[in-house]
């Protein structure tokens, strides 16, 4: 599945580095992706959704008073909470940021000194209950085909891998991600209350 897929979607947390199956399957995709123009890697925090819509739903309830209210001495009261609601959506989001970043210089550090017999899998775990399978075994076995040797398969986790992701990770603020957070929540806005000018 590995080799004929076209895109991987990888949905990252900070427990992700942690993962045998996780650093194992991105390993696997970008080696059989090495040649190929036409793969896609997408990486995207988990905490990118309740940010998304945090944001949007913060400019939405920003926008509505402001373009609701009259311009007079009525207006200072949604003015007021606009404000207050603003600088406090702002001390949040600036606390999810820094703990965001703070993850990704994690995640550097793990992956530069990654071990695969440090990663978690899920049945050691649970101790093998009920003659569970050991994934682990199969995962030595699988890189041992796809890498050669565990050995190698790590020096490409602490290059290549480690590489890919902080790129990734550090330009999930794009353009497009912030126009959709906050340029929509606004033209909705405006549309709603017939203001025209939004670009």
């Amino acid at each position: 599945m590995l080799k004929r897929s076209r895109e991987m979607l990888v949905l990252w947390d900070s427990s992700w580095s942690d993962r045998l199956w996780c650093l194992f399957e991105l390993s696997a995709f970008l080696k059989s992706k090495a040649d190929s123009e036409h793969s896609r890697l997408l990486v995207t925090p988990t905490f990118m959704g309740p940010c998304v819509v945090a944001t949007f739903l913060g400019m939405f309830l920003a926008v509505v008073p402001l373009t609701t209210f009259p311009l007079d001495a009525s207006f200072l009261i949604p003015m007021v909470f606009v404000c207050v609601f603003g600088a406090f959506g702002a001390l949040c989001c600036a606390h999810a940021f820094r703990s965001y970043f703070q993850s990704v210089d994690d995640l550097k550090e793990k992956l530069q000194s990654v071990s695969l017999e440090r990663t978690r899998s899920i049945c050691c775990d649970l101790n093998h209950e009920g003659d569970m399978m050991c994934d682990r075994e199969i995962v030595k076995d699988c890189i041992t085909m796809w890498f050669g040797s565990q050995e190698a398969f790590e020096d490409c986790v602490r290059s290549e891998v480690l590489e890919t992701l902080t790129s990734e990770l550090e330009q999930v603020f794009t353009r497009p991600c912030r126009i959709a957070a906050t340029g929509r929540g606004l033209g909705r806005a405006r549309q709603k209350t017939g203001c025209s000018g939004f670009a």
